[in-house]
């Protein structure tokens, strides 16, 4: 191809490319600081009550495309993860609806009432929030990950009962209003 049938150099092409490329990500992406910011503006006195005792989390995709969202009692006194009751629910990626519930436990003992009626519910409102990870304590406090990371290092943490905090949480959490706290040098 010769500069007579193509009116723009190479050099001026990958100039405008690059400049096309910086402008979207400057004004097209939201920094994970701005995100948490909006999301504690938009959910700031939100009743997530619903949560209690719980860790939701996407842990993936299915070989059908299909989200894998998982559903964990949360009881304080226990061993570990693996001794928690556990739900395995598949979420259409296209149309966000279940479709299907694997309840390993029929119900889950730490939350009355929790069968897949209510399951559905914590995970209809759990995509709402458009999170990675929901984790709620018997006493209120509520952790949100935008991202995935390792277990029990949430983004975002709504404290309600500050005693349950071990004091590594003060160090590595800053305050962004009121009872909100995000993770420190995180964006």
């Amino acid at each position: 191809m010769n500069n007579a049938q193509f009116p723009f150099s190479r050099p001026a092409l990958r100039c405008c490319l690059l400049v096309a490329v910086i402008l979207f990500s400057a004004v097209g992406c939201q920094s994970a600081t701005d995100r948490r910011r909006e999301f504690v503006k938009r959910y700031y006195a939100e009743d997530f009550s619903l949560f209690r005792n719980t860790h939701v989390f996407i842990r993936g995709k299915d070989n059908d495309g299909n989200w894998v969202v998982i559903v964990m009692c949360r009881m304080l006194d226990a061993v570990g993860p693996s001794t928690d009751p556990t739900a395995v629910v598949s979420v259409s990626a296209a149309t966000n609806s279940i479709i299907r519930i694997d309840n390993r436990e029929n119900t889950m003992q730490c939350v009355p009432g929790v069968d897949s009626a209510a399951l559905a519910k914590i995970v209809r409102r759990f995509l709402s929030y458009k999170v990675t990870s929901i984790t709620a304590d018997a006493n209120g406090n509520i952790s949100f990950g935008f991202r995935s990371r390792e277990f029990g290092s949430p983004d975002l943490t709504r404290v309600k009962d500050s005693t349950q905090f071990k004091p590594y949480f003060w160090h590595d959490y800053t305050q962004v209003q009121g009872p909100w706290y995000e993770r420190k040098a995180d964006n």
